[in-house]
């Protein structure tokens, strides 16, 4: 119970101090009083990605568990659209 607490509030401040971040990060690049590699335009990327801070662990593919699935995946024989079958590895065609 005490872990599930601690793992709430660590994300909660994680997802606060990122948003300060973000919109102090913006108010520089608005003002332009902060040297800076982006311009305005960039700003709602910066708030987007400051406010999709979390620690959900089920997005994405977990490497390990489906590693199996994949490595047939990139083995597999394929028909191209020329009719001829192809095997592909990693997504480079080998003839």
């Amino acid at each position: 119970m005490r872990e599930m607490w601690l793992l709430e509030r660590s994300e909660k401040f994680c997802q606060d101090k990122a948003l300060y971040n973000a919109i102090t990060n913006s108010i520089g690049i608005f003002d332009e009083t902060k040297k800076s590699d982006y311009t305005k335009d960039a700003i709602p990327t910066i708030l987007s990605d400051a406010l999709s801070v979390s620690f959900d662990t089920h997005i994405g593919h977990d490497y390990l568990d489906n590693s199996d699935e994949r490595f047939d995946f990139y083995r597999k024989k394929e028909e191209s659209e020329d009719g001829t079958t192809r095997k592909y590895h990693f997504n480079k065609p080998a003839v």
